[in-house]
């Protein structure tokens, strides 16, 4: 098993370090959701209580479950950080929809990597966050639904992230990781 955990960790590693633009972390405006603002806002709440997280993952069928006492939460949400919609390159490219509890934010072209980004309300208090992103050419495909939920003050509850990737000659390969917020002192 812990074989699984250092595979599944050196494969996330490789996931997050190619989707990293350091030439675009400084906006003057935003026209969508600030999903960076909420996870560093979340983050910084969660270092500054010192919150555990209940973690599960599963990694092409095997599964895992560990309580995670000491947590790097920058690395614990970087795939959540790093699906930044204001980016000046991605600046119209999403068609917005919103109805009462709900706004979509849907990629106009299919070649963007993140697909889709859902924010559910209840009234002015955020529920959850869900996001689509997809990476296909020739090689290989890869889907990432991120999902994050909130309590009724509006912090982290849980996140979840499940993918799939498919490489040509290969067998397709899935993941998922669910943390739950354990303790907060």
């Amino acid at each position: 098993m812990k074989h699984l955990h250092f595979y599944f960790l050196v494969f996330i590693a490789a996931i997050a370090g190619g989707c990293t633009n350091p030439e675009s972390t400084t906006y003057q405006e935003t026209n969508y959701f600030d999903i960076v603002k909420l996870v560093q806002s979340q983050i910084d709440y969660l270092e500054s209580n010192k919150a555990t997280v209940n973690k599960e993952v599963w990694l092409d069928g095997q599964h895992e479950t560990t309580q995670v006492k000491q947590v790097d939460w920058q690395k614990e949400l970087t795939l959540f950080v790093e699906t930044d919609l204001n980016k000046p390159v991605l600046r119209g490219s999403y068609q917005v929809e919103k109805s009462s509890n709900k706004t979509t934010y849907s990629a106009i072209e299919k070649n963007l990597e993140i697909q889709q980004v859902d924010v559910i309300r209840d009234g002015d208090q955020l529920k959850e966050v869900r996001i689509k992103l997809l990476e296909d050419n020739m090689l290989f495909t890869f889907e990432k639904n991120l999902v994050m939920t909130f309590d009724q003050a509006s912090h982290l509850n849980s996140y979840k992230v499940e993918g799939l990737k498919k490489v040509i000659f290969l067998s397709p390969s899935n993941f998922t990781i669910e943390g739950s917020i354990a303790q907060i002192p």
